[in-house]
């Protein structure tokens, strides 16, 4: 696994980590790693325009109405 060294990590900033790390019980590495995860995935999602697109997409190849009557029954009856 490769080894990354971090250069002016500001006092303020690893105090953050190492509380963090401290309230989840695990080390300030393991932290470090967890908040680049966290970005990461962040960049992965799609953007909110992408999501719309998709709703209305999806939206537009439903046919007919649902009452609240309808979507209530459905959620007593769970799903599938």
């Amino acid at each position: 696994m490769p080894t990354v060294m971090l250069d002016n990590l500001p006092d303020e900033l690893y105090q953050v980590l190492r509380q963090r790390a401290q309230v989840r019980h695990t080390s300030v590495n393991d932290e470090i790693v967890a908040c680049l995860r966290a970005v990461v995935r962040q960049d992965d999602r799609p953007s909110t325009d992408e999501i719309l697109h998709q709703a209305r997409t999806l939206r537009s190849a439903v046919k007919g109405f649902l009452s609240e009557v309808d979507l209530a029954a459905m959620k007593a009856q769970g799903r599938p």
